[in-house]
């Protein structure tokens, strides 16, 4: 069982603007947002950095004559703008605003004139009729405007490359609300403190949101399901950036408790997936993401992985057809990682490795070492899925451990991303996997 430690580090860093106290709260937040953004394509050719007389302000804006300013930089999207002018960021903090635009304009020209050359190299060796697409040389530029008592100011909040989907966080928040309520009164909700009901405050919510990315952390601490004689709580971890600052990701998870400092305790069976912000990414995000969050909250199906895991803790490594713990984590990880799982599991659990189980839960809380989050997610994956082996053992009749059923919901107001969802199945339907959209690895971003 290993320890969780995200949504802590989001509860340690996130300052009181940021912390919310309903899903409905954090809703409205993400409405006026969406409302009072626009998200601009214009070509790399025609952006230009600016340093206007007597200051060290730097402006993005178009080199069309007579343009104005696209908005007020923030720290992101200055970074953003300056790695698309292949500069360094922190090197231009102490440098002259004129230089800074010089450096990072003959950066912008030269990024646009080797996309240019790339494109057509690629049409010169194209066979004749192939279809090569066209060029990718623009980025997309999201501006926000903020009404205040003595005016409106208009932010440029993010600079990312043309084949950037962007997911508005209303579209993410909405299909959440729809899924589990306000996050404070139904069974999902804002975890509570060593399994005791609190009522929400700044100080202990887990919903987070700020104009650059979102984070939330929700449980069902009510029904509990039991492995190896142990009694455990749902979770997951769900977060996202309209911004180009974060993955779009999830973790569902199986847990003892949360203390206040929300670090979650005794985790296990730890699921994630993490995807980048590709110009397929929308649809992917209805297609693979959500039906998985559902998964752990369908009770029939936490009946079938309750039956998986109790399943894994039977099965001895060396019987049923398994190797040996040492050739199997080596199958499975790589040689290097039989004793730092031995030594994880000996630290941590007070316990050598015998079942699959075991591995499973030495390879959770080795994950925790990982400090790149995403690179942490996908190992928790991995080990994760090796309870595949177990399941082959569990009955899957009575389940519906793979149902992912496409289904088309009905839209709401200002909904940003196009018409598709999942929804349960009815019961007694045989389950039918939905087809997923492949990475489009094309159009990744380019920051």
């Amino acid at each position: 069982m290993a320890t969780l430690m995200d949504a802590s580090n989001q509860w340690a860093t996130r300052p009181q603007d940021e912390r919310f106290l309903s899903l409905d709260d954090m809703l409205a937040d993400a409405t006026q947002s969406r409302n009072n953004a626009q998200e601009l394509v214009v070509k790399l050719d025609d952006i230009k950095l600016i340093a206007p007389k007597g200051g060290n302000q730097l402006l993005l804006t178009s080199t069309k004559k007579g343009a104005e300013p696209f908005g007020d930089l923030t720290n992101w999207s200055f970074q953003q703008v300056a790695a698309l002018g292949d500069a360094q960021p922190g090197s231009m903090i102490k440098r002259p605003a004129d230089m800074v635009a010089d450096w990072i304009n003959y950066g912008l020209k030269q990024r646009a004139a080797g996309v240019r050359s790339r494109y057509e190299d690629k049409r010169k060796n194209a066979e004749d009729g192939a279809d090569i697409g066209e060029i990718k040389d623009a980025v997309k530029i999201l501006v926000r405007d903020h009404h205040l008592e003595d005016g409106t100011t208009r932010e440029l909040a993010a600079v990312t490359g043309q084949g950037y989907g962007r997911i508005w966080d209303i579209d993410v928040i909405k299909r959440l609300r729809r899924m589990v309520g306000d996050g404070v009164t139904g069974q999902w909700k804002v975890p509570g403190e060593f399994g005791r009901n609190v009522q929400v405050t700044t100080s202990n919510t887990t919903l987070y949101r700020s104009d650059r990315d979102m984070f939330v952390f929700l449980a069902n601490e009510e029904d509990k399901i039991e492995v190896g004689g142990r009694l455990m709580s749902r979770g997951f971890f769900l977060w996202q950036s309209e911004t180009g600052g974060a993955t779009i990701g999830y973790k569902r998870f199986l847990f003892d408790y949360v203390c206040c400092n929300r670090i979650v305790w005794g985790a296990s069976q730890v699921k994630g997936k993490v995807m980048r912000h590709t110009q397929s990414a929308p649809t992917r995000m209805l297609e693979e993401f959500f039906p998985q969050i559902y998964m752990i909250m369908d009770d029939e199906n936490t009946g079938y992985e309750e039956k998986v895991l109790n399943a894994a803790r039977g099965m001895e490594l060396g019987k049923g057809g398994l190797l040996e713990y040492k050739p199997f984590i080596t199958a499975n990880f790589g040689p290097t990682f039989v004793n730092k799982f031995a030594d994880v599991m000996a630290i941590k659990e007070g316990e050598t490795i015998n079942t699959l189980f075991d591995v499973v839960t030495a390879a959770t809380w080795y994950s925790q070492t990982i400090p790149h989050a995403d690179r942490r997610t996908d190992f928790e994956e991995k080990a994760s899925n090796l309870l595949n082996l177990a399941a082959r053992n569990v009955d899957m009749d009575n389940s519906k451990a793979l149902h992912v059923v496409k289904a088309v919901e009905d839209q709401e107001d200002g909904d940003s991303s196009p018409r598709a969802a999942k929804v349960p199945a009815k019961r007694g339907r045989k389950p039918k996997a939905a087809p997923s959209i492949a990475a489009d690895v094309e159009d990744a971003e380019l920051v």
